[in-house]
């Protein structure tokens, strides 16, 4: 029966600069993408799902995106917090959150069912999404005269 090696019998390779600040610049704006770069596939996954959902459900909550204050600390620690989460804040902040969110999700979700190639599946949630984001922009857009 083979055992799991730990981190410190595993052989460490050579971290090229360049592919390092790639990994760390993808594991900030898309979570858990660091974990697939470097072949953690499970964590990756884990991260990739689970980071976003928490970060939707704190909005479906009610809870709110800081605004950059540094006169009041918790205020600022929040906001930092916030961007910490990377592309998800970034959505958030340009578009109504949970509608980007859940676009996203359901996208997702489509791709996973309607293809079986991972490839595919990219290509498929990539393009529902954009239709999601483009078609709420442009309703927005138009509602946006009308008295509500």
């Amino acid at each position: 029966m083979a055992t799991k090696s730990t981190a410190a019998e595993r052989p460490r390779a050579a971290a090229e600069p360049g592919r390092l600040a790639l990994v760390c610049g993808l594991a900030w704006l898309i979570p858990g993408a660091g974990h697939l770069v470097v072949g953690r596939r499970q964590k990756g996954l884990i991260f990739f799902i689970a980071l976003p959902l928490m970060f939707l459900t704190g909005l479906w909550l009610e809870g709110r995106l800081f605004p950059l204050e540094l006169s009041d600390p918790l205020v600022f620690l929040g906001a930092i917090a916030n961007r910490g989460i990377g592309a998800p804040f970034f959505l958030a902040k340009m578009f109504d959150a949970v509608m980007v969110l859940f676009a996203c999700f359901v996208s997702l979700m489509f791709a996973v069912l309607l293809r079986d190639d991972p490839r595919e599946q990219l290509k498929t949630g990539a393009m529902m999404l954009g239709g999601f984001v483009a078609a709420a922009y442009i309703l927005g857009w138009l509602m946006y005269p009308l008295p509500l």
